[in-house]
């Protein structure tokens, strides 16, 4: 645990009385808020609302409102001294001059309490004890015995409360001088801020980029918004804005009370915040894994954060049992939208808001000279600050043109410094820079010094000042030049000062690759400047440093992403240039998703987005189904979007590409039409998939329809597409009505297209009556505002009705998803079992009237047999039940596949044989027969046989299917669903898992099987499942060892069953003599499924069975046995035995045989973050029966230091070691002296993994890039 988190009965003792009072004060607002009220009901010293008379601090809730812990009743007041408070001084606190206080006389109405604070007492129990006897004789004087609680605080007493609430101990420690280095509570955390309660002032016109919001929200609403969010444990939000624009001052007013919003202010005493550019001791993510452990509630405030840190500071507060939320802070604007995280970005300020800001920190400075610096600004706060720092006489800045006031930045108040501005120059050249070496490898001022012509020790200097005047920001020993906006116009001018070469030679061709990095970093930012576009045409070129981007190395791939904005058109040729190459496209390349956010954010250009989406699409037809890492199709798709595209290519030529695509011959064009077609058509639900920055150029999230008219036009536009080609009698045709049908209901209700919407329904009616256009138009009546759809639109549902049997099959069975019940009987208030009976019934009948119409259901064999994707059961039962001759209709599905080549569909081939073998029983059995052996039937066997009743002919058919062959051994699996074997005994059972398990890679689906057997036999017989336990071991002594059975839970389940019972014992020892035979001692790992169960049962027998020693005379095999573990935190097989049996088996020999397994077990209970919960129970009853106590503790203690582990070895140390006080208070002849030095030596090896911990993190996380 982090000794920060740890107030000291001292810290207490040296605070002030005024401190003392605000802390009680605070700590009691904590506690009621933590119960759920209003901080209001606390008043106290200092606050208009507070009473005088004997009470420092009052709690004044309702009388409903309970409340308990360290405020004893709904109505307490806290009387608080900064004092020494023995008995004596009680009387005269509570009954000045002989009376009681009236104070007091008030809390006996209400049944309230009187606590006592003394900062400098600390009373033992006994002298606690005499102090409250005080209090109550004061009482009971004054004839209020029992009707006062009363309590005294000590100072022990008062940091054990602090010690609840994190931010407190930051606040209690800053004011005793122990503040941890970079942590604070909350207070004036902004950039030269210095006032807590100083007001927020409000931008009325600024926006807040935040999820799902494309044209931003107020400030107001994004603080609303925000304290929403993290209003909930494990939350995750992420504000980001370039530097200067009022990030840090945003997170301030979340927890102002004084700005209302219909979310509550954030909690004060319940936040930490550090920079990370103030170097944080401890690490962030050291300070949230000990807050973890002690199971705190708070929100942890992170500014400077990079991308990356964010992401491990996320999975860390968002694991189940976290009572912490992330907030935050960065200027990176860049793609990455972090999973798992709201997403906030601040815009520039307005203008408005900018002067207000100056005019009242500068008074000096002139209106004129206002609007000026709020013109350069730009929106940024910091430059603004900045340069009015510059001016000491008001009148100055408003007569400089523009290259004067930014010149003006770099001077002192009455002298010009060129040296600074060429210092700042050739800094910005960099993205960001090593600002602290002066030699070795990673040193870089000493080359930047050189390029500027000056000495190391003099750019040191300017990059200081630079730094104090806000134009430098620190991460550990890195500095950047911000905000954005001066940083590249610096780095435009200092471009100009070079040739190109030597820019090329100093930052690419003689340095390190995190230098050439950073500058194509900063290249990526001049799109505008001369030089930069010429360096990128040429790397970008045909034969230039990045121009094969299927040949470039990871440092090579990320200057291709910094600098495609530069030349987006170089950039996508050659990207182009590149898919010639199909590892380049594959999947398999995982850099692929760099160069698809480049063609994504190029695409925004209407001159590029044909280029764009044609190149995407080669990226996207090498993803299989279901691809979704960073997905091409996605990317390309989206980019049809009406809304969130990220592009501003007009609707007619998104439209012109979507109609070519359609009409194109080849089969993977027509899907991208189809999908684009999709796309537009989209109405709502749209989220950006990433942020839509590309270098500095101006962007934003695409176009969008601005106004209905805008709306209509595009809607029109894509409705006429889907028209056209959704009337033409193709599979084409076809994928279109159905794309369509999905978005009718939001087309009908968002756009007002009606008329044209009409049309397209009565166009596909004609073609094939358009079933999923009538589901479709059925699903927007029941989304109608209150159920009361317009005449319009029930006029077209009545229209587009089914008109045949055909019609009615396909619309509601053969149409996606499944028909809802609500149709059936609307206005109904059956409940949702009831309308799912009712639905299903009908689907039944629908099936029955099926069967009796052949020439229907022929003429639908092809959809119902192959292309089936409907929910079809009940259905294909009804079917099954009345057709009067299964088996000819089997043969039209089996002629059907033929001619089509497809695979067999089964959702309705089971039912229609389920039943049809209720009616036809015989002719089903005889088609059983056949086709366990028919070339086509024969590799579906066992999902055509499992779909009627199994009896004794099934389990020969089955067997057979299993040894003939023609059946992939998957499609056993059909025996593990549901009640499937359920009508079978244990002894059929058998011989079907005999005849799986010895078929080709059958034993993990014969285990499958086994499984669900095993999860059905609750209510079978004893005798049944005696049986079916001896089927299990058997099973399990035949399996081939040379299968990998590691990742299947269905052998621990059939494990689990398998060993219970004496009569298991010998087949338990028959395995592990296998086991031993097989495998050696590194190879255990792969069994503790299998070993675990066994132990659990039959310890003894097994222990004695493997404690051999090797050939050298050790135990190591018998060790790997019962240490065996995987990956998944299976407990070790020894700790799943009984412990008082191994305790059985060690007494033995105990001097043998309790060392032997205290080196093995599993000495520490932990959970499945590998937290040490305590001792585990057979540690501690090894040391219980132990001979030498003093050596199993020696044992112990060698294992503490992990060997693996995640997150921080430090505090993993610490909190075993913490556990070692028990050892000695369980037993004393483990010298206290051992214990302690034992415990000194842990923390010195836990505080160097710390200070190496504390490195990486810096090394990872305290950096600009």
């Amino acid at each position: 645990m982090s000794s920060y988190l740890n107030v000291s009965a001292d810290d207490v003792q040296n605070l002030s009385d005024s401190d003392l009072r605000e802390l009680i004060a605070r700590l009691a607002q904590a506690d009621v808020r933590s119960a759920g009220f209003s901080t209001n009901a606390v008043t106290w010293g200092g606050d208009q609302r507070a009473e005088d008379g004997g009470i420092d601090v009052r709690v004044a809730l309702g009388a409903l409102e309970k409340i308990s812990g360290n405020i004893p009743a709904s109505q307490t007041g806290f009387q608080v001294k900064a004092d020494n408070f023995a008995s004596a001084d009680i009387v005269k606190e509570m009954m000045p001059k002989g009376a009681i206080r009236p104070c007091i006389s008030e809390l006996a109405v209400s049944k309230g309490a009187y606590v006592i604070v003394s900062s400098k007492s600390s009373v033992a129990d006994s002298a606690h004890k005499r102090r409250l006897v005080a209090m109550n004789k004061c009482l009971s004087e004054a004839g209020l015995a029992g009707k006062v609680t009363v309590e005294f605080y000590d100072r022990r007493r008062i940091a054990t409360w602090i010690e609840k609430y994190p931010s407190l101990v930051a606040w209690v420690r800053e004011l005793s001088g122990r503040s941890a280095q970079g942590w604070q509570s909350f207070s004036a955390w902004a950039h030269r801020e210095t006032d807590v309660n100083a007001t927020y002032v409000l931008d009325e016109k600024a926006k807040v980029l935040g999820p799902d919001a494309s044209d931003g929200i107020t400030v107001a609403a994004a603080i609303d918004r925000i304290r929403r969010d993290l209003d909930k444990e494990r939350a995750s939000v992420r504000i980001t804005g370039l530097s200067g624009v009022g990030k840090t001052r945003l997170v301030q007013a979340l927890f102002d009370e004084r700005l209302t919003t219909s979310s509550p202010p954030l909690n004060r005493n319940e936040v930490l915040y550090t920079d990370l550019s103030d170097d944080p001791h401890p690490a962030p993510i050291h300070l949230v894994e000990a807050l973890q452990a002690r199971e705190d509630r708070g929100l942890l405030v992170v500014d400077n954060c990079g991308f990356d840190l964010h992401q491990r500071l996320t999975e860390k507060v968002q694991q189940p049992n976290s009572k912490l939320s992330l907030l935050t802070v960065e200027y990176d604007i860049r793609e990455h939208i972090p999973e798992g995280t709201s997403s906030y970005r601040l815009e520039p300020c307005s203008d408005e808001l900018i002067r207000r800001l100056v005019s009242d920190r500068y008074p000096s400075l002139t209106r004129q000279d206002i609007e000026t610096l709020s013109d350069f600004s730009g929106g940024n706060v910091r430059v603004a600050f900045a340069l009015a720092e510059t001016s000491s006489v008001g009148g100055q800045l408003s007569k400089l043109e523009d290259e004067q006031l930014f010149i003006r930045l770099f001077q002192q108040a009455k002298a010009e410094d060129n040296e600074l501005l060429r210092a700042a120059e050739v800094c910005s050249m960099l993205y960001s820079f090593e600002g602290e070496l002066d030699g070795g490898d990673d040193a870089e001022l000493p080359m930047l010094a050189a390029l500027a012509g000056m000495s190391f020790n003099r750019l040191y200097a300017h990059v200081e000042e630079l730094k104090r005047r806000g134009l430098v920001q620190q991460r550990s020993r890195w500095r950047a030049v911000l905000p954005h906006a001066i940083a590249n116009r610096l780095a435009q001018r200092a471009f100009q000062n070079f040739p190109i070469q030597t820019l090329q030679r100093t930052f690419v061709d003689e340095t390190s690759k995190r230098i050439a990095r950073s500058f194509s970093r900063r290249l990526g930012y001049l799109h505008d400047e001369k030089v930069a576009r010429t360096i990128a045409s040429e790397w970008l070129g045909p034969d230039g440093l990045l121009g094969k981007p299927d040949t470039l190395n990871e440092l090579g791939q990320d200057m291709f992403g910094n600098i495609a904005a530069v030349d987006p058109s170089a950039a996508v040729a050659a990207i182009a240039r590149s898919t010639g190459n199909p590892d380049f496209l594959s999947t398999r390349n995982g850099v692929r998703s760099k160069f698809v956010r480049v063609l994504k954010s190029a695409a925004y250009d209407p001159d590029l987005f044909g280029k764009c989406v044609t190149t995407l699409m080669l990226f996207a037809k090498a993803e299989g189904a279901g691809y979704n890492q960073n997905s091409a199709n996605e990317a390309v798709k989206s980019l049809f979007f009406v809304q969130f595209s990220g592009t501003e290519t007009p609707h007619p030529a998104r439209a012109a590409l979507v109609r070519r695509c359609l009409s194109s011959e080849e089969a993977s064009q027509c899907e991208f039409g189809l999908t684009f077609l999709g796309a537009a058509l989209k109405t709502s639900n749209f989220m950006p998939s990433q942020t839509f920055d590309f270098g500095a150029r101006s962007r934003s999230y695409g176009w969008h329809p601005r106004t209905q008219d805008d709306v209509q036009k595009w809607f029109s536009c894509f409705i006429e597409i889907a028209t056209e080609f959704g009337t033409a009698r193709t599979s084409v045709g076809a994928r279109v009505r159905s794309i369509f049908a999905d978005k009718f209901p939001g087309l009908w209700s968002r756009t007002g297209m009606l008329e044209k919407l009409e049309v397209a329904a009565n166009g596909f009616f004609s073609i094939d009556g358009w079933p999923e256009g009538w589901r479709a138009v059925k699903a927007t009546i029941r989304r109608e505002a209150g159920g009361k759809a317009s005449e319009r639109l029930l006029a077209l549902e009545a229209a587009l009705a089914p008109i045949d049997l055909v019609t009615e099959i396909r619309a509601k069975v053969l149409t996606r998803g499944q028909f809802p019940a609500d149709d059936l009987v609307l206005g109904s208030d059956l409940t949702p079992s009831g309308r799912h009976r009712l639905w299903s019934e009908t689907m039944r009948q629908l099936g029955r009237r099926a069967g009796t119409d052949r020439d229907a259901i022929s003429q639908l064999v092809s959809d119902l047999a192959i292309n089936f994707r409907g929910e079809g059961w009940s259905f294909g039962v009804g079917a099954g039940e009345t057709i009067d001759d299964p088996i000819s209709y089997l043969e039209e599905v089996k002629q059907a596949i033929c001619r089509s080549g497809s695979d067999l569909s089964f959702g309705f081939i089971r039912a229609f044989l389920h039943g049809a073998g209720k009616m036809h029983s015989s002719a089903i059995s005889r088609f059983m027969d056949m086709a366990v052996s028919d070339v086509l039937w024969g590799p579906y066997f066992p999902a055509l046989q499992t779909s009627v009743e199994l009896n004794e002919d099934a389990v020969k058919r089955l067997i057979l299917s299993a040894d003939l062959g023609l059946t992939p051994t998957f499609r056993f699996d059909s025996l593990g669903g549901g009640m499937v074997t359920e009508s079978l005994s244990a002894e059929q059972i058998r011989r079907l898992i005999h005849a799986i398990s010895a078929a080709n890679d059958g034993q993990k689906h014969a285990a499958h099987i086994l499984a669900m057997v095993i999860h059905l036999a609750d209510d079978k017989s004893e005798d049944y499942r005696r049986e079916l336990r001896n089927t299990c071991r058997r099973f399990l002594c035949s399996l081939d060892w040379d299968q990998d059975i590691r990742d299947d839970h269905h052998f621990e389940t059939v494990c689990s069953f398998a060993f219970k019972g004496i009569d298991a014992e010998s087949d338990a020892l028959e395995i592990v003599r296998k086991l031993r035979s097989k495998f050696s001692r590194y190879e255990y790992y792969r069994l503790p499924g299998l070993l675990n169960p066994m132990f659990e049962h039959h310890a003894y027998a097994l222990l004695d069975e493997i404690f051999e020693p090797d050939s050298d005379g050790g135990y190591r095999t018998a060790g790997a046995i019962i240490s065996a573990t995987a990956w998944d935190y299976h407990q070790r097989p020894i700790n799943s035995a009984p412990p008082e049996v191994v305790v059985l088996w060690c007494s033995a020999d105990f001097a043998t045989r309790v060392p032997f397994i205290a080196q093995h077990c599993t000495i520490f209970d932990q959970d499945r973050d590998e937290s040490t919960k305590g001792w585990s129970p057979l540690a501690l009853s090894l040391i219980d029966c132990a001979e030498d106590r003093l050596g199993i503790f020696r044992i112990f203690v060698d294992r503490i230091e992990p060997t693996s582990w995640s997150g921080s070895r430090a505090v993993l140390v610490r909190s075993r070691a913490a556990l070692l006080d028990q050892l000695q208070g369980r037993h004393r002849d483990i010298p206290l002296k051992e214990i302690s030095e034992t415990k000194a030596r842990l923390e010195e090896q836990a505080a160097e993994y710390q200070r190496h911990e504390r490195q990486q993190y810096r090394d990872w996380d305290e950096r600009f890039e």
